[in-house]
């Protein structure tokens, strides 16, 4: 089925509910490419990873905004192109948010196939689904040398402080998702895979040592599920492979209903979307000082 454009999505939504969701879509929105660059760290042991399409880039620039805005400690930044994104995108992203680093799918390619080579299954899987998925699966593992790795969709948003993501130890931390949606059963990935059940993890938002994976370990999942749906499974084997994870609190939201109140951050999947636009990105504008006009503001 062809995916209506956003604005037509919009516009029905506008006769819904007048010109808020289309003022905020398409004109609030673009204005976070007019904020001045920003600085980031080149040298935490911290590292953001986030897999971007071209489609999402107005999120991600307004995701790192309010993470830059909102965090106290110190982060390295890494964008994985998923194949779509264009020359402009990545100039854009690299002059707005110095010291990023940006991995083209290209140089991915060069990079990622070498590092596999005593894995088959991985080897034959990873250049037949470019994409999300093995980005999340291998690419924010195996390209990076942070000791600690931020997992972060471009379709979450930070109002306020996420300590629990930088605090100094070596837990791993994972948002809760609204329901099960692993492709294993708890118990059953203890009997594969040994460890503990696994959690009822979301990887919109999450932290992970990088010391955690195994190329050996995710082979072992690739064999088991073949043709993975997402990212989500793998991650959970690995964290369960220890004892010290736990999900993050409900302040960490995955967006179901409206409201901001005591939420540090909140992740705007689908169906959900429009809300990224219509309840955070005003939030956000506000957090940032950024100047409006009083009919573009964050509503009371």
């Amino acid at each position: 089925m062809k995916k209506k454009p956003a604005w037509l999505a919009y516009l029905k939504r506008g006769l819904r509910q007048g010109s808020w969701p289309a003022l905020q879509r398409f004109v609030v929105s673009k204005k976070v490419y007019d904020l001045p660059p920003v600085r980031l760290h080149t040298n935490s042991d911290t590292c953001v990873h986030v897999c971007l399409c071209e489609a999402h880039v107005t999120m991600l620039h307004w995701m790192l905004r309010s993470l830059i805005r909102h965090a106290e400690a110190p982060f390295r930044v890494i964008i994985h192109d998923d194949g779509s994104c264009s020359e402009k995108t990545r100039a854009g992203l690299m002059q707005k948010f110095e010291g990023l680093e940006f991995i083209t799918r290209s140089e991915a390619r060069k990079r990622v196939p070498p590092l596999l080579k005593n894995y088959p299954l991985l080897r034959e899987w990873w250049p037949t689904n470019e994409g999300s998925i093995n980005v999340k699966w291998l690419d924010a593992y195996l390209l990076g040398d942070s000791q600690i790795i931020l997992l972060l969709d471009p379709d979450v948003l930070f109002f306020t402080n996420p300590g629990d993501l930088f605090e100094v130890n070596s837990r791993t931390l994972w948002m809760k998702d609204v329901c099960y949606m692993l492709e294993i059963a708890p118990e059953e990935s203890v009997r594969l895979f040994g460890g503990h059940p696994l959690p009822p993890l979301n990887t919109g938002v999450g932290r992970i040592e990088r010391c955690r994976f195994s190329l050996e370990l995710a082979e072992r999942v690739l064999r088991r599920l073949q043709k993975p749906r997402d990212d989500m499974t793998l991650h959970a084997v690995i964290t369960a492979q220890g004892n010290d994870f736990s999900l993050l609190p409900p302040s960490y939201a995955l967006a179901t209903e409206l409201g901001l109140n005591g939420i540090i951050a909140k992740h705007y999947t689908n169906p959900y979307r429009f809300w990224f636009f219509e309840e955070g990105v005003p939030r956000v504008a506000r957090d940032l000082g950024l100047p409006l006009s009083r009919w573009l503001r964050e509503r009371a």
